[in-house]
């Protein structure tokens, strides 16, 4: 089902930031929250507890996306951000 957004015919902006949880990623990801009209911002990382952090640090635009890139094995088979956001919301049957 797609959101309001997409039924307009307008796509949202997502940046995709890998190592978003320490060093250059997570500058990256500050500056991309500050200076931006980015609407999400999927931050990849290994650590869930730094991850959670990135949302407190800057705010709900970050969809916290657990992975460590070195088993691309299992880019293959995760489900994307958007499948999770999906799976927790309720169904309108």
């Amino acid at each position: 089902m797609k959101n309001k957004s997409e039924k307009r015919g307008v796509m949202k902006k997502i940046a995709v930031i890998t190592g978003a949880d320490s060093g250059l990623g997570r500058e990256y990801t500050r500056l991309i929250v500050k200076e931006s009209d980015v609407d999400e911002i999927w931050a990849l990382a290994k650590t869930p507890a730094r991850l959670q952090r990135l949302v407190q640090d800057f705010g709900d635009r970050i969809v916290p996306v657990e992975i460590d890139l070195t088993q691309l094995c299992l880019l293959y088979t995760s489900p994307s951000p958007r499948d999770r956001q999906k799976s927790r919301m309720p169904s309108s049957a």
